[in-house]
């Protein structure tokens, strides 16, 4: 009757006994290279960025981040000031100028379609991110990370560094964008536009306005990504 007991037991050590030999040899975890470009040049959009890296440098991932609002290097933490590159910055933009200016959603459509690829651009055209490109082999980077408003200028950096990219989206949803982003098209009778009026749609009227802002958007940005192919093709 104590065979078993005793079999038990041993078999229970040998498997414990296993595992501890085998996880000897495992390598630890280490922290990750992260690099980070902030290509949308307005204090709140660096806020939310900033406080997402602040995170991750605290808990030992070391972040390289290319910002037009640096705030002073720390532990894990390397700013690359990207200030003089922006042509355009929204920094002293108070709630009237912003109003002003995407008061419309055709004026927050244009701003894509033209600012945005502009922004991108600036950059792209920065010494020491082209400089990260060209010796990739060198940088040693495992993940990045780049702020998205819906226009995937930023998958050629993910592309010609051959590194997983993870999209920050500083705003609840951009539904115009949703496909890009998730592969999925939010339904335009239950999920609000992002620049529609009301926050949930709820009479036939909101739902139809709602799916013409969806529409409208969607189009416009394909629309304008076919003609940028054509005209201005570049990787």
């Amino acid at each position: 009757m104590t065979s078993k007991p005793n079999t038990l037991y041993t078999y229970l050590f040998s498997i414990c006994l296993v595992y501890t030999f085998v996880g000897s040899w495992i390598i630890p975890v280490e922290s990750a290279r992260i690099l980070a470009i902030e290509t949308i040049a307005g204090s709140s959009h660096w806020n939310y960025v900033s406080s997402v890296l602040r995170v991750l440098s605290n808990n030992g991932h070391h972040v390289t981040v290319f910002t037009p609002f640096p705030d002073g290097e720390r532990t894990n933490y390397t700013e690359v000031n990207t200030s003089n590159d922006h042509g355009r910055n929204f920094v002293g933009m108070d709630l009237i100028d912003t109003l002003n200016l995407w008061r419309h959603p055709t004026s927050m459509m244009k701003f894509l379609i033209t600012e945005r690829t502009f922004m991108c651009d600036k950059v792209y055209k920065s010494v020491e991110l082209n400089k990260i490109m060209e010796e990739k082999e060198k940088s040693n980077f495992d993940l990045l990370i780049v702020e998205t408003l819906g226009y995937d200028c930023e998958l050629y950096l993910a592309d010609k560094l051959n590194l997983p990219l993870i999209y920050l989206v500083s705003s609840p949803m951009v539904t115009f964008a949703e496909n890009f982003i998730s592969g999925d098209m939010p339904n335009p009778a239950t999920i609000s536009h992002f620049y529609a009026d009301h926050a949930v749609p709820r009479t036939f009227a909101q739902r139809f306005s709602n799916t013409l802002l969806l529409g409208y958007s969607v189009i416009l940005l394909s629309y304008d990504k076919w003609m940028k192919k054509y005209t201005n093709n570049r990787p």
